[in-house]
């Protein structure tokens, strides 16, 4: 990039910072939770008590719209609701005393498409993330370097805020890391074994326990459901007592039979198909007894993919049904519905379609830290022992999975479809380009030729905004 152009960027940034007027004054930067069709849930922290105003509006130019909570908090969390489906909105935050953060174009929600909508979806998944470390800003950088798709949901599957998951440590090596994607990216979670601090974890989140983003009520945060165009998510609990309960499980019998969405993608931290020199799945309690305990209930309903984290590498099953016993029980002619990489370009993609049954299950634990010696599991593709984080592309019937290296490059890649074999999906288009100045709803129905045209163009204005703030953002991380 030439230097003026980065200059340029970087005085843009400045002014914006000088032109809010307390800035400075937030321990947590705005971050989304619990984004629906119709609402948002809004968070930030502010280093000293005041009241929560929120200011919105489809145009970054006029926010119209005003949500104000009176109660003095420094744990600001405001319900913005009545909203339009797969709608843009820009928005600002602080108190009766004025902004403190928002008002720009990097500061805005999109609400979720319509439930069942085959809308272009992206969705980035990130394990044992929270280390503060080099690694942890190097696979971070490079999925924001990785194209201009815009990011709909985040997945963080457990650790995410080393080592015992306080409030500080959430502070700084998570809200503090990621805070550009989160002010107007939501973020889901799963609690893992370094949420020792239970009570910063559950502060931190706004998950649904009421059904109010989809599927079944489960009236705890540790374990819940929500819909997202065309998919169904489900997060379980594989650290705390819940793990042993069977409450979890009889709730996650009823999510289940009660969705009807195309997609099915579950998470929780202890992956059910993994071993290593300090976490093996055949005999380590969170990893074994969700194996033996939810699997069966997940493939029973059609589950097609299973993240987790934990062990701190790269891992995939092949597309695989009922193996729920140790690994020396794996047999490949009864357990893998599909032997093959799952490749369009290879052995061929994973075809589950007529309710085709199979899952692949994924341990994604090296978004932070890399390490562990590996023992191979029979049940797994591949294993990688290197640093990166999860892509999946969503379109329709197609859903097409990466596992993103912190340098950039693939190191693993497969499809599953529910149309046609070898088919793009029914999706289309909607997802937009993910520039700030762009307004559009993003519910249209363009191709899959269209779109890369509308990507390439866009890719190259979005690398110089990127850069510009990006930089200037990293230097507080």
């Amino acid at each position: 990039m030439k230097p003026q152009i980065l200059l340029a960027s970087g005085m843009l940034w400045l002014i914006q910072v000088i032109s809010s007027p307390a800035w400075g004054a937030l321990e947590r930067q705005p971050y989304l939770q619990n984004v629906t069709d119709s609402q948002v849930v809004l968070r930030w922290r502010s280093d000293m008590p005041t009241d929560s105003v929120v200011h919105y509006g489809v145009q970054l130019e006029n926010l119209n719209r005003t949500v104000s909570i009176s109660g003095a908090t420094t744990e600001h969390e405001v319900v913005v609701s009545g909203l339009n489906a797969d709608t843009r909105y820009y928005y600002s935050v602080g108190s009766s005393a004025g902004t403190e953060a928002g008002g720009d174009a990097w500061h805005y929600f999109r609400t979720a498409p319509m439930t069942g909508s085959n809308r272009r979806l992206r969705i980035w998944a990130i394990g044992d993330s929270g280390t503060g470390r080099t690694g942890q800003l190097q696979v971070r950088n490079a999925y924001y370097n990785l194209d201009s798709m815009e990011t709909d949901i985040v997945l963080a599957l457990g650790d995410n805020a080393y080592d015992n998951g306080t409030d500080n440590e959430y502070t700084a090596n998570f809200f503090g890391v990621y805070q550009d994607l989160f002010r107007h990216t939501p973020v889901w979670s799963a609690i893992g074994n370094h949420e020792r601090n239970s009570g910063a974890y559950t502060t931190a989140f706004s998950h649904p326990t009421q059904g109010e983003g989809g599927g079944q009520p489960s009236g705890t945060e540790l374990y819940y459901s929500f819909d997202y165009g065309n998919v169904h998510f489900v997060a379980l609990d594989s650290f705390t007592d819940n793990l042993n309960s069977d409450a979890m499980y009889l709730w996650l019998e009823d999510d289940l039979s009660s969705t009807t969405q195309k997609w099915i993608i579950a998470y929780w931290h202890h992956p059910p198909y993994s071993r290593s020199s300090t976490h093996d799945s055949d005999s380590e309690t969170g990893m074994k007894v969700l194996r033996e305990r939810a699997n069966p209930i997940l493939e029973r309903y059609g589950v097609d993919l299973q993240l987790s984290g934990h062990n701190h590498f790269y891992s995939r099953t092949y597309l695989i049904n009922g193996h729920y016993g140790q690994s020396s029980s794996w047999n490949a002619s009864t357990h893998a519905v599909d032997s093959g990489d799952g490749r369009e370009d290879g052995d061929g993609v994973y075809d589950k379609q007529d309710q085709a049954k199979g899952a692949v299950y994924i341990l994604a634990g090296s978004s932070g830290k890399q390490g562990y010696t590996i023992y191979s599991h029979p049940a797994n593709f591949i294993e990688v022992g290197e640093l990166g984080s999860m892509v999946i592309d969503i379109a329709g019937d197609r859903m097409d999975v990466r596992m993103l290296r912190e340098n950039g490059s693939i190191d693993d890649y497969f499809t599953i479809v529910k149309g046609a074999a070898n088919g793009v999906g029914n999706g289309g288009g909607g997802g937009d380009s993910g520039n700030p100045d762009d307004g559009d709803a993003g519910t249209g129905d363009n191709g899959a030729g269209s779109l890369t045209v509308c990507m390439l163009l866009a890719t190259l204005s979005l690398l110089l905004l990127r850069t510009g703030t990006g930089l200037l953002n990293r230097q507080g991380t």
